[in-house]
């Protein structure tokens, strides 16, 4: 039981952190807190930043799924 629940919040995390870099590129923007845009060409950066802790976080999600089927 505890295995399929990883199996799934793997999959959720990975589908999310997609999602939300598919969004990103697609717009050049990304929504912060508080609804506030942040625009690729306004801050780079802090785009920069959103990507890599969207990568990270979809490597936290695969890194469930590979434990959980390797298990």
């Amino acid at each position: 039981m505890v295995k399929v629940l990883l199996l799934l919040v793997g999959l959720a995390i990975l589908s999310v952190s997609f999602w939300q870099m598919f969004l990103m590129f697609r717009e050049a923007s990304f929504r912060a807190r508080g609804n506030r845009l942040i625009t690729r060409s306004a801050h780079p950066l802090n785009l920069k930043m959103i990507l890599v802790g969207l990568v990270l976080f979809g490597a936290l999600g695969a890194a469930l799924i590979g434990w959980q089927l390797l298990k």
